[in-house]
């Protein structure tokens, strides 16, 4: 009898390894059946296609194409584009500091950076650059117009601008220099309590740049907090944990990760020493609020720490976009469990993870309240430009 069971478990065991590599080896052949269709059409494109195109330019349209599909996030980003994304994601680069979307099928100015070359020669919200060094930029993308308008710090780029009510272009020659993009750009106080400060992205110093603000607004005398978030598109995920963490009691769990592999299953706890956590705080949020944003507005709003009031106007922004190429897990806030697909980013400093308060019970803060929607999991929108980013 025991023989036997021995016998039936192998057996078993047989079958289950056979069907797994089965399994396996259909999910291979299907992916190199499909990567045989890809070169095939690759190869019709090469013989047939009524003018001759590179098959870099073939292999990177095929690769951006294949990840724009798969969420708003993910993107591939070529050697340039990610020393690109680098300089915004640690706060500067060398451009002419000028805020940009699109509108009508041409790059337009959103606004200029303060203190900038475009601020300094008069650059104005909405005019429409058309080209740059002679070219036209008619149907440029925002990645076209910031390879033109970036480059060596001292050197010259020519524009010429519409503007709205003019019936001459006007021209401008400015010189590049480095650009400082803070994430936080200001804080001050609204009346003799309430203190206003915006987040604009979240790059490498948003923790600190935000640390510094609320000291300011603490010794000017702030009991209030209004923390504005719009147009806010995210950035790095350990500057989502340390803004959030400033405001919530030690060891709150404020964000956890899920991936397809162990390595991105993750939770964040606060880990703050005295963060603030008596003000009673209103969070503003808007359609163009997304990733790190989402996770700070849902995991005050889920902890009873403040209020998210959901708005459709927002002040101009300077934007960052996550240092990865790829969504590789997804965010879910404390409480609600509400989703956002992130971009995962290794932190920056180590974050100290400790045990979260008991399931089911909600850690009692003062000042919190409401029950208002969080921000949408959409990418910026609005009746002006689609995109914006600074160059």
């Amino acid at each position: 009898m025991i023989r036997r069971r021995i016998l039936l478990v192998a057996l078993l065991a047989i079958l289950f390894a056979i069907g797994w590599w089965a399994g396996r080896g259909r999910a291979t052949t299907s992916l190199y059946s499909n990567l045989d269709l890809f070169v095939e059409v690759i190869h019709k494109v090469e013989e047939n296609y009524v003018d001759p195109v590179e098959p870099k330019r073939l292999i990177d349209g095929a690769l951006k194409g294949m990840l724009k599909g798969l969420d708003p996030y993910s993107q591939y980003l070529d050697h340039k584009a990610y020393d690109a994304l680098q300089d915004v994601t640690q706060g500067k680069f060398s451009g002419i500091g000028v805020v940009v979307g699109v509108r009508d099928n041409y790059p337009t100015v959103i606004s200029p950076i303060e203190g900038s070359p475009a601020w300094e020669a008069g650059l104005r919200s909405g005019d429409a650059i058309v080209r740059v060094e002679g070219r036209s930029t008619q149907g440029f993308t925002i990645e076209d117009v910031a390879g033109l308008l970036r480059g060596p710090e001292g050197s010259p780029v020519r524009l010429s601008v519409r503007r709205e009510g003019e019936g001459d272009e006007r021209d401008f020659t400015l010189t590049r220099r480095e650009i400082a993009t803070p994430s936080v750009p200001y804080a001050f106080m609204e009346d003799d309590q309430v203190g206003y400060v915006r987040v604009a992205s979240f790059s490498e110093k948003t923790g600190a740049e935000l640390r510094a603000a609320l000291t300011r607004l603490r010794a000017a005398g702030a009991r209030r907090l209004v923390l504005d978030m719009r147009r806010n598109p995210g950035g790095l995920l350990d500057q989502a944990v340390d803004v959030a963490e400033q405001f919530l009691p030690h060891g709150a769990l404020i964000v956890s990760t899920r991936g397809r592999v162990r390595a991105q299953e993750n939770k964040f706890f606060s880990s703050e020493p005295h963060p603030e956590t008596r003000w009673p705080m209103v969070v503003l949020v808007d359609e163009g609020s997304a990733s790190a944003a989402e996770i700070v507005a849902g995991a005050l709003q889920d902890l009873d720490r403040a209020a998210a009031r959901r708005l459709s106007s927002s002040p101009p922004r300077s934007t960052t976009r996550p240092r990865v190429d790829r969504s590789t897990a997804r965010a879910a806030t404390p409480w609600s469990g509400r989703m956002t697909t992130i971009p995962t980013t290794t932190p920056r400093r180590r974050i100290t993870r400790h045990p979260p308060t008991a399931r089911g019970s909600r850690p009692s803060i003062p000042g919190a309240g409401g029950s208002c929607t969080a921000a949408a999991a959409s990418v910026p929108m609005s009746s002006c430009p689609t995109t914006r980013s600074p160059r």
